[in-house]
């Protein structure tokens, strides 16, 4: 009888889990600042599955558009404070079916100094490895006047002789990185008026890749970057496979 009672609980778990399908959540920013917003992805079709099992099955679905054109469930997120967050697990039941999702720690570090520089930093996360390129450049008033009559950028606009610093993608042989996001926007000076010239901030993502004939170690200096003011100095850091 034992044995009996066992083996019926085994096959409701094997066919529990048959009806389990999981999710993975992925981050836009693995390192975001407070009050930065990033976005998180649930990485299913669930609306796209629904009216699949329901049509005929020599019919097939070729374009979506509007409800059912998603295949990923996408939030925007912030952080109000520093600390280490983890989001998810996340269980939910849609059409008869158990969804579970993985969770995914998340770093929130301070707000960025409202203050011309360069901030650059190396991170692990979730196995893999990033470089994370911030700055910050003193915007210009760029109001001017015009025959129809005046215009001004709120915020004021970047100097037409400065750029935003980059890094070299190729670093070594077998060592490579890619830009897997960037963002831009104007930043407001702590008590100024909203017109006032502000700061033009640039954030660039770039993800680190390996080849098999990469071995040892890496030191990233700032011979590795290109457009970097002459009076900023970063801190070197090694790169390594995990």
């Amino acid at each position: 009888m034992i044995r009996k009672i066992l083996m019926h609980v085994l096959l409701l778990g094997v066919l529990s889990l048959q009806a389990q399908t999981n999710i993975n959540i992925k981050i836009s920013n693995p390192q975001p600042r407070v009050e930065d917003e990033l976005t998180m992805t649930m990485e299913v079709d669930l609306m796209g599955d629904l009216l699949k099992s329901k049509l005929d099955k020599n019919i097939e679905i070729r374009r979506s558009y509007g409800l059912f054109s998603s295949k990923n469930i996408t939030k925007t997120i912030a952080f109000t404070k520093e600390g280490t967050y983890s989001i998810g697990p996340f269980e939910f039941t849609f059409n008869g079916e158990k969804y579970t999702t993985n969770s995914v720690e998340v770093e929130v570090i301070s707000k960025i100094p409202k203050e011309e520089g360069v901030w650059l930093r190396y991170i692990r996360h979730e196995g893999e490895q990033f470089i994370i390129l911030e700055q910050l450049i003193a915007n210009e008033s760029d109001a001017r006047q015009t025959e129809n009559g005046f215009t001004q950028t709120i915020g004021g606009s970047l100097p037409e002789d400065d750029s935003f610093a980059e890094i070299n993608l190729e670093l070594t042989s077998g060592l490579t990185l890619y830009n897997s996001g960037s963002a831009t926007r104007t930043i407001q000076k702590e008590g100024a008026d909203f017109m006032a010239p502000g700061f033009s901030y640039s954030r660039k993502k770039y993800k680190v890749q390996y080849d098999d004939s990469f071995t040892g170690e890496y030191k990233f200096t700032s011979r590795n970057m290109k457009n970097l003011p002459k009076n900023v100095k970063i801190e070197e850091f090694v790169i390594a496979k995990e």
